[in-house]
């Protein structure tokens, strides 16, 4: 191609490895045949267009990625700060699918209405405008299922803050816009989409944090000491609800319970009913997740089997550095953190490669990773 992007040249001893991860040899390029499904993964983006817009050039340029996404935070925190139409701007050159979901900032992660919006406000600011790059037909909620038949892979993209908080006498939020407060609406709709997902296909479920209790796989792959669940940030508590559907539908079976917050007066009690009976097993890959700025890999500590993987922030301001253990530095590689992630159905792997900044501050490389599922 001509005009090679910077964010190529700088990650250009990458490349191999980002091929091999998606299975893209020559004999595969020529064929067309035997590669694996790859995915561009970014996440809290917290309005630095340039590093997203060097996120879609990478994305553009290799034949070996099929899509990417934007796992939440487009934003910082203040919703009334932008239009949004800064983050269109920065993604709109996307030639492949680019799908985006709704994050904590988003909806202003504040108890003050006067800066914070509704998920389904965050949605038509930030995301509305991009769906005619994402490849989802007729979406019109923040959340959505995306099927990639070639590779029989299913995308589930979530929303967990869809339930606005009621305000008080004092005119604040009751709970923080930017808790983990899934709707009624979106649980119907999770368990009725699932059952249509045709059988042999692989899920990955995405959205801006995994908000139940999960076991960090030390290794390579996650950042010393980070931890995946703060139980402060989900009023109803570990109810593992989320995990709960997707465990029936791993197991091909039914599921009928409610899942009540810790406090009543505010949020409803939440009802999951589903029947995957007649569908039969599923096979699930992993949850992908944002929000922490940390790399972290794990699982979910009431089904073990269901793979948690954490991505890093894709902006290079202040408090990635702060948060992160991989060393930002604006001119250098280290610019970006990007993540390909390609799933073998056949071998049951997920493959990651970080584009970018990839030693840590203890001096551990973090190039690629192979998981089990």
């Amino acid at each position: 191609m001509c005009n090679t992007p910077e964010i190529v040249k700088r990650n250009k001893d990458i490349e191999h490895i980002m091929h091999a991860s998606s299975n893209w040899g020559l004999w595969a390029q020529a064929k067309r045949k035997n590669k694996l499904f790859s995915m561009l993964v970014t996440t809290d983006v917290h309005e630095c267009p340039v590093q997203i817009g060097a996120a879609v050039d990478y994305l553009n340029y290799y034949d070996s990625l099929d899509c990417g996404i934007c796992l939440g935070d487009i934003q910082q925190s203040d919703f009334l700060k932008t239009d949004g139409s800064w983050y269109y701007n920065a993604i709109k050159h996307a030639k492949k699918p680019f799908m985006s979901i709704i994050g904590n900032h988003d909806v202003g992660n504040s108890r003050n209405p006067a800066i914070s919006g509704s998920s389904q406000q965050a949605y038509e600011k930030f995301i509305r405008p991009t769906d005619s790059l994402s490849g989802i037909e007729g979406r019109d909620k923040p959340y959505f299922i995306k099927l990639f038949d070639e590779y029989k892979i299913a995308i589930v993209g979530l929303d967990i803050y869809g339930d606005p908080s009621p305000v008080l006498d004092d005119g604040s939020y009751a709970i923080l816009r930017g808790m983990i407060t899934p709707n009624q609406e979106q649980v119907d709709w999770l368990c009725k989409t699932l059952a249509t997902i045709p059988e042999g296909y692989h899920l990955i479920v995405a959205m801006h944090t995994f908000p139940y209790d999960a076991t960090v796989t030390e290794g390579a792959w996650s950042q010393k000491g980070a931890k995946i669940y703060y139980p402060t940030e989900n009023p109803y508590g570990d109810d593992n609800m989320i995990s709960d559907i997707v465990d029936a539908w791993v197991r091909g079976d039914k599921l009928c319970a409610d899942y009540v917050p810790q406090d009543t007066r505010y949020l409803p009690i939440l009802h999951a009913e589903c029947d995957f009976t007649s569908r039969g097993e599923g096979i699930f890959a992993l949850y992908a997740v944002g929000h922490h700025h940390k790399d972290i890999q794990g699982k979910c500590k009431k089904y073990p089997y269901q793979n948690v993987v954490v991505f890093p922030s894709t902006a290079n301001d202040g408090w990635q550095n702060y948060c992160s253990d991989l060393p930002r530095e604006k001119g250098t590689r280290a610019e970006d953190a990007i993540t390909v992630m390609s799933v073998a159905t056949d071998k049951r792997q997920i493959r990651l490669v970080r584009i970018g900044s990839n030693i840590t501050m203890d001096m551990v490389e973090r190039r690629f990773c192979v998981i089990e599922y």
